[in-house]
């Protein structure tokens, strides 16, 4: 947690355009901050001010629903996702703990 200070990545004018890696450790059993839990960049009168590559958009639906164990997805809109990078697909269940994250091996912008 910080107080009081600023933790700043990038600016608008310049963001930051290399890989940057935030690793929390923890586990089920951490002492949590209250309302948070055990993993959180906290600000507490401070400023966190992130400006990293521009996306858009920044998050999609699936246009068809994707098989478990599958390996492709099929989206309502165009992305600019890049090949290696992460995306995490969001449960449709009540647990964020069945949330999946996956990397993307390869991209096809056919549209059917």
């Amino acid at each position: 947690m910080v107080r009081g200070g600023l933790l700043e990545v990038g600016t608008e004018q310049f963001p930051y355009t290399s890989k940057l890696v935030i690793t929390m450790h923890s586990n089920r059993s951490s002492p949590e901050i209250p309302i948070f839990g055990n993993k959180v960049i906290a600000m507490y009168n401070g400023v966190l001010d992130l400006h990293g590559i521009p996306r858009n958009p920044t998050w999609t639906e699936l246009d068809v629903t994707a098989d478990i164990g599958g390996t492709q997805l099929t989206l309502i809109r165009d992305v600019d996702w890049k090949v290696g990078e992460s995306i995490v697909i969001a449960p449709t269940g009540y647990f964020n703990t069945e949330a999946e994250e996956r990397i993307i091996t390869a991209i096809d912008n056919t549209n059917p």
